[in-house]
């Protein structure tokens, strides 16, 4: 049972990044920079990040895309994972869905998931309120770690699983975990751990489930400042992980597809007027 689920919510990960020519030797080499995970809404599938690794904000409080060029990573069932842009899911007329308080840092787009993906979705009746946990609770994130999850090598995604408690609850719908997190790291699904005994006829079997509870927007570093004893002024800035994380939670993510921006893509979705590739 464990090992089951633990790689079903392996499945639901993707790398995010883009494809690069390398001009010494003009080998196409991948650069992830972020995570990813698949969701089904209502029989349809989408893929969900941490809102900043799509867009940067713009003077006047907008937002624009940072790179045309990123793609989703996800493993094939026969063959190398495949690279898939995201400007061709937005040539469908599909578009990334964020909500309007700056502080909920999650996009989200639909995803054509075809049978050729060796991928699954996580299902939204597996995910647990807020309101149910409580501090140091074991929690469980999957994620792109530089250096140690290469698609080129490993010729698969293959996220790295890390553990962590949670540390404190926010008053707005976000969480501090007690884990560390790193660039690449953005994105990655948060699910918690509960115990459970199922009874056989000869023992009782620990188990553990997991359920979905939200996702990393960032690491809390320490910052401590060098400041000119001529000027006053801030030089430099040191920074420190001190080994906590700040997780969207659910509720956040159910604020996004309960908006009408999501509700009238979804409708055009049902109605054939967006048909993903």
């Amino acid at each position: 049972m464990l090992l089951s689920m633990l790689d079903k919510i392996k499945k639901s990960v993707v790398f995010i990044g883009r494809i690069d020519e390398d001009r010494t030797d003009g080998v196409r080499r991948e650069k992830i920079c972020a995570t990813g995970f698949l969701v089904r809404i209502a029989g349809t599938a989408y893929l969900v990040t941490a809102r900043h690794v799509i867009f940067r904000k713009v003077e006047g409080g907008g937002l624009e895309e940072k790179d045309e060029d990123l793609c989703a990573f996800l493993n094939l069932k026969i063959g190398r994972p495949i690279a898939t842009p995201f400007k061709n899911i937005k040539k469908t007329g599909a578009r990334w869905i964020c909500h309007d308080d700056p502080s909920i840092d999650i996009a989200i787009i639909p995803f054509a998931l075809g049978n050729e993906y060796d991928a699954v979705c996580i299902e939204i009746n597996m995910s647990e309120k807020m309101d149910n946990l409580v501090e140091l609770d074991e929690v469980i994130y999957l994620s792109y770690q530089s250096e140690l999850t290469r698609v080129s090598s490993d010729n698969q995604v293959s996220p790295i699983v890390r553990s962590g408690r949670i540390a404190r609850k926010n008053h707005d719908e976000s969480f501090i975990i007690d884990g560390f997190t790193f660039p690449g790291n953005s994105g990655s699904p948060v699910f918690s751990v509960r115990q459970s005994k199922k009874t056989t006829r000869h023992n009782s079997l620990d188990l553990r489930m997991f359920y979905f509870v939200g996702l990393i927007c960032g690491s809390l570093p320490y910052e401590e400042l060098a400041i000119s004893p001529q000027t006053g002024d801030v030089r430099v800035i040191f920074q420190e992980n001190t080994g906590l994380s700040k997780v969207g939670a659910v509720e956040q993510f159910k604020k996004i597809i309960r908006s009408p921006d999501f509700l009238k893509q979804f409708g055009d979705i049902k109605k054939g007027k967006i048909k993903l590739l």
